[in-house]
């Protein structure tokens, strides 16, 4: 996880900045100007998001905008508020300036006060360049309410926690987008290899009434599928194709031009304004909807159109980025909520089921590569009366996993509101309900009664059970989602205890122990999968690790394996090989002459 803390004007100056006085600097700049800064700012901060660039390059690029935004005397104060922070006993190491969340707020608010009348450019290395910059420090100083700051503080362990999680968790999702190459050879396999399989035809015909996803993808936006995710990568290429310095010193590369773009492909007008409706807002309707946002979402937050709208349009010519990490969610949440939300009533549901069957295809094709040392993978267990069992069952010497996987994404304004009873009501809909916790507890309690004349049998597991020479003692619950906001272990550990709670009302065996619930999400979990199957470790394995050495939830994921299991950041070749082809794919189709 990347992780640092911002310097504050409170933490400079000794005081909080007055909003008030931010929006009053904002309103003396030039509005296309200002967005111009701000957007080359945060495609730079995104793109080494994307990239996995390491803490030098970090440092490389926020000296970068000092020099550019920030004046002698202002940084004077900074480096004395850096060294005064670094000696207090457990005072921080990693700092920046500039961030996305801030850079995202300032381009809302530039919006919102910035004047196309006013004078005043904010030119790198003038003076309103360095008012940018003392903006931006003054931004740092609403990220966090003082309602937020109050709430960790007050109430039983559980509610702080809850709030706390509603703070940090949008915060590292943030902070930790997908990686770019997983996230377009996981959106190919999906929409692409699954979506033309034997395999799903089948699923459709036979659990979603011949439900056509890319029809529906189709009939909704007026552009293929296959084209939308081929505009997306179109337009990441040159932003993970060039170095910082590159991109800073060449405009062209930082902003979309329709013309140059239309004349130099083989994207048809009419097809790019289609993709630009769902992917692109005017300056004009991102004001109206700011001003009129009937989200009731926390200010700091409130960001997130910008999610839905990656571009954002100055002119009919010109197109800037708000950020190129919300383009690569479109390849997963984008695709989702545009087909979820183009249909109503049993439809919709039917919608739902289909993003649930093809994450299982998905996530099934990956245990399907795991070595024997994983254990006995059974796929899609049934019981003996022909009832579901969980996704997946792993047995491996007295241990069973007991797999679900959850397709479904948050609501934006559960995620982004602040508000806990919303947050909850969403998550447990969506991650306890139905096939989410209540549906493990259940299967664990028909697997492992008390009463042995109660118990449920599944063949298969019956038949390991015979081959084995070890009865199972050790069940572990296990959530493998495609929400990000779940890599939080805050929350982990918040719906472990719903879990556990939802446990002691059944009649399970005293001669298991149910060990606790772990949650990966998808991106995790193809970050391990090449040390899976070069079997460094197995799912087992690393499991108990958590569960013995971080039983209170302290550490994310990718923070626990990367200090446990080295091995576990290897290069995933093959995803790269894919990656590869599907870039060239793309370029070879959209600019055949280059």
């Amino acid at each position: 996880m990347q992780g640092y803390v911002y310097i504050r004007h409170v933490d400079v100056r000794g005081r909080r900045a007055h909003l008030g006085s931010l929006k009053s600097a904002l309103r003396r700049l030039k509005l296309s100007n200002t967005l111009f800064a701000l957007s080359r700012i945060n495609l730079l901060l995104g793109r080494q998001h994307l990239m996995r660039e390491g803490t030098n390059a970090r440092r490389a690029l926020q000296n970068l905008f000092v020099a550019n935004y920030i004046d002698d005397e202002l940084w004077q104060d900074i480096e004395r508020t850096i060294a005064r922070l670094r000696t207090s006993p457990d005072g921080p190491k990693e700092f920046a300036i500039f961030t996305r969340q801030q850079i995202l707020n300032l381009l809302r608010l530039a919006i919102m006060n910035s004047s196309e009348d006013s004078t005043t450019l904010v030119d790198g290395k003038t003076a309103g360049g360095y008012e940018l910059g003392r903006s931006c420090v003054m931004m740092n100083d609403h990220l966090l309410t003082r309602k937020e700051e109050q709430a960790v503080t007050e109430g039983s362990k559980a509610r702080r926690t809850k709030h706390i999680s509603l703070q940090l968790a949008p915060i590292l999702e943030l902070y930790n987008p997908p990686d770019i190459q997983r996230a377009v050879v996981r959106a190919e396999t999906l929409f692409s290899d699954i979506l033309n399989s034997s395999e799903w035809q089948v699923i459709a015909q036979r659990e979603l009434q011949g439900l056509d996803i890319t029809g529906a993808f189709l009939e909704a936006t007026s552009i293929s599928l296959d084209r939308y995710r081929e505009l997306i990568l179109a337009l990441l290429s040159p932003i993970i194709g060039h170095t910082p310095e590159e991109l800073l010193n060449d405009s062209n590369l930082t902003v979309l031009k329709r013309t140059e773009f239309l004349k130099h492909s083989t994207v048809q007008q009419e097809e790019f304004e289609n993709y630009l409706a769902l992917d692109c807002i005017t300056v004009n309707e991102a004001k109206k909807r700011f001003a009129s946002s009937t989200a009731k979402l926390l200010p700091h937050f409130d960001y997130v159109l910008f999610r839905s709208n990656p571009f954002l349009a100055l002119n009919d010519e010109t197109i800037l980025w708000t950020d190129p990490c919300f383009l690569v969610d479109k390849l997963g949440s984008g695709i989702y909520w545009t087909i979820v939300d183009s249909f109503r009533g049993n439809d919709k549901d039917t919608a739902l089921r289909a993003f649930g069957y093809l994450f299982e295809i998905y996530i099934n094709r990956i245990l399907r590569t795991l070595p024997p040392s994983n254990g006995c993978v059974i796929l899609n267990p049934k019981y003996e009366n022909g009832d579901r069992c969980a996704d997946a069952l792993l047995c491996v010497d007295d241990q069973l996993i007991l797999a679900e996987y959850k397709a479904s994404f948050l609501k934006i304004d559960a995620k982004y509101g602040g508000r806990v009873r919303k947050f909850e009501e969403d998550l447990n809909k969506k991650f306890v309900l139905k096939k989410g916790l209540v549906q493990l507890a259940k299967h664990i309690e028909r697997l492992f009664h008390a009463d042995l004349a109660k118990r449920d049998d599944i063949s298969e597991l019956t038949k390991w059970g015979q081959t084995s020479t070890r009865q199972i003692k050790t069940i572990t619950p296990l959530l493998i989602v495609q929400e990000s906001i779940l890599r939080f272990s805050g929350l982990e550990d918040l719906l472990n205890r719903e879990l556990n709670r939802l446990l002691k009302k059944l009649r399970i065996s005293s001669d298991v122990n149910v060990a606790q619930l772990a949650i990966l999400d998808v991106d995790t979990f193809e970050q391990m999968k090449p040390a899976l199957i070069a079997g460094d470790f197995t799912l087992a394995e690393f499991l108990n690790a958590r569960a013995e050495l971080d039983p209170d939830y302290k550490s994310m994921w990718d923070d626990f394996l990367s200090q446990h299991f080295p091995t576990y950041r290897q290069r995933d070749l093959e995803t790269e090989r894919r990656f590869g082809e599907i870039l060239d794919r793309t370029k070879r189709t959209l600019f055949p002459g280059n």
